[in-house]
């Protein structure tokens, strides 16, 4: 659904919207506001599809329908979005912004906006800053806890996301194989490959090769991968780094099944209704034949 993000180069400039707005004045912008200019370039791009005929469903209630290609090109502005999850509250949007960007060192500008009272999104312009805050998962800005999710079409606000970044280990793999798209192909059996971590791309770190890919956790995870060499080939032994527990009753991270409140407090529910004696059942059946 996504398009791999590659390594980006850190030389290459942020995006500074103030200045890019300013470079457009020329170009159509004068006599608009500040703030109108601003909204004008802040829009995303517009995808162009067929305008399609009003539909019926059998119940002649309206209906539309969207193709699996129409659902891509809607996707690709959000490539780069991310979810925001502070179940507990936060802080004004603005301090948000202030807080991240100088906690994680962000470079360019982004787009924050409210999808309900317990979720944000996160819109960027630059790919590393986008990793910087994907790959963190928890944070705390002004005391409040945010986690944050890759976002994707049919995010489900009910429930933690089971797609989460892991670090992935090769132990001992032999060094040559080091190279960025060697590694990617390694690991891009595990799914979508996010980054190469800096040592291991150095190789200054070559005692296992580290590489953040997307994991879905609620899936066994394999021990090794089979990497063909040549005429030959060997069994790679592959660890993944700090793999959060999921709950499969609440469906939340952080938590085992056996740890879960939800199940604790349906069991407790459960104890606490009185039973319906047999013995009483039985009697009052034969009081009745009595009868």
């Amino acid at each position: 659904m996504f398009s791999s993000v590659r390594s980006v180069d850190s030389r290459r400039p942020s995006v500074d919207i103030y200045a890019l707005l300013c470079k457009r004045q020329k170009s159509g912008l004068e006599g608009r506001s500040f703030a109108a200019a601003l909204a004008s370039f802040l829009r995303p791009s517009k995808i162009d599809i067929a305008l399609k005929a009003p539909a019926f469903t059998d119940d002649g209630l309206p209906a539309i329908y969207f193709s699996k290609d129409e659902i891509r090109k809607s996707e690709q502005p959000l490539r780069l979005a991310i979810v925001a999850k502070c179940s507990y509250g936060r802080p004004s949007i603005p301090d948000i912004k202030s807080c991240l960007s100088q906690s994680l060192g962000l470079n360019g500008d982004y787009i924050i906006s409210i999808l309900n009272p317990r979720h944000l999104l996160f819109r960027f312009f630059d790919e590393e800053d986008f990793l910087k805050v994907l790959v963190r998962k928890n944070l705390y800005l002004k005391g409040f806890l945010f986690r944050f999710f890759r976002w994707c079409a049919d995010f489900d606000f009910t429930s933690d996301p089971i797609l989460i970044p892991i670090w992935v280990c090769f132990p001992h793999l032999p060094v040559n194989l080091y190279n960025e798209d060697y590694l990617r192909c390694i690991a891009g059996n595990f799914d979508e490959v996010l980054r190469i971590h800096d040592s291991t791309l150095a190789w200054t770190q070559t005692a296992e090769a580290l590489v953040r890919v997307d994991v879905d956790i609620s899936k066994p995870l394999p021990d090794r991968i089979w990497i063909g060499y040549g005429d030959g080939g060997f069994w790679q032994s592959v660890n993944f780094h700090r793999v959060p527990p999921i709950c499969t009753i609440c469906r939340r991270l952080g938590h085992s099944q056996d740890a879960c409140k939800k199940k604790v407090r349906d069991v407790a529910s459960v104890e606490n209704q009185q039973p319906t004696s047999f013995i009483a059942v039985h009697a009052k059946l034969n009081d009745r034949e009595k009868e």
